[in-house]
């Protein structure tokens, strides 16, 4: 398990990238982050990620169809 200080976008993808987490744990902000950010996003590898969970935050069908654009399954 890694647990970030604080967190920051940046770091939180290269953590992903380094450590090549497969099943991350986001809350709803963070996976908006992710389709917002789309330029920053691609600049890290993340193809190590094959599950991602979403919690403590309700999601929206909006927000599930946008990253399933980003990560198509």
């Amino acid at each position: 398990m890694i647990i970030l200080p604080k967190f920051d976008f940046i770091q939180f993808l290269k953590v992903i990238e380094r450590f090549k987490i497969y099943e991350p744990f986001f809350v709803s902000p963070i996976v908006l982050s992710m389709t917002k950010n789309l330029r920053v996003l691609r600049k890290y590898d993340l193809s190590s990620v094959k599950f991602l969970y979403i919690g403590a935050a309700p999601s929206g069908q909006e927000l599930v169809v946008d990253l399933q654009l980003v990560y198509p399954a």
